[in-house]
């Protein structure tokens, strides 16, 4: 009874890898017995180019699952604008289907555009690569930030340390200057910050006229009621 049902399971696991010519079955069962399953596959990666709108993360892997399974997508964003720069990387979960799918896609026609393919090797890669890519991508305004830093109210001590950089910058133009032999002295940050620390005399204030002393309306009235105007 063991053996009989050994044999069923063994005629239907045949079944099911059928070759698409009957010649062939034969070749055909043979490769399918020499894969071994238990063998580690390795992830393979492709570079993707030039890239339409709108063909984005979710758009590239519900596309390339069609050759296997994607681990990973990234494209590549404007660090200024959030804005995709038109190329990006796959990774397949294994290095066969990657080269399938990048000789597949290399020079394929998308949205009046050839996209284009191309197999990286691990060791190629960069290895901060898919550093977020798995994380929601939230786009940062560097601009407001530098402004913010820029116009921030400075203590007593970060004006001291900024004053110290300027002077030190100040002294290594002089140095390079007279080590090519140019003897040129010239003002520099020092007496601009020593005008800054200066004590600034306040405006003096100008006397405000009192209410009563205005000047008088000389419109002229007119008393005579026979006239008429």
């Amino acid at each position: 009874m063991a053996q009989k049902s050994i044999r069923k399971h063994v005629q239907s696991k045949a079944a099911e890898n059928l070759a698409l010519e009957k010649k062939k079955q034969k070749e055909f069962t043979k490769k399918v017995a020499e894969i071994n399953p238990d063998d580690d596959m390795k992830d393979g990666t492709i570079y993707i180019g030039h890239l339409p709108r709108g063909f984005y993360e979710e758009q590239i892997r519900g596309y390339f699952t069609q050759f296997g399974t994607v681990n990973k997508v990234r494209l590549a964003r404007s660090k200024k604008t959030g804005g995709y720069k038109g190329y990006g990387y796959i990774q397949f979960a294994s290095d066969e289907v990657a080269k399938i799918a990048a000789d597949a896609m290399n020079n394929y026609l998308m949205f009046d555009r050839l996209i284009k393919c191309e197999f990286v090797p691990n060791d190629k890669l960069h290895p901060a690569i898919w550093k977020g890519a798995k994380k929601r991508f939230v786009w940062l305004d560097r601009r407001q930030k530098h402004r913010a830093l820029h116009n921030k109210v400075r203590s007593k001590e970060d004006i001291k340390k900024l004053h110290g950089k300027l002077l030190k910058k100040d002294t290594d133009k002089k140095a390079q200057l007279l080590s090519l032999g140019i003897q040129y002295d010239f003002p520099g940050y020092e007496t601009i910050i020593k005008k800054s620390l200066k004590p600034k005399k306040l405006p003096t204030k100008v006397p405000a006229t009192p209410i009563g002393s205005r000047r008088k309306s000389t419109r002229r009235i007119n008393n005579n009621p026979e006239e008429t105007v």
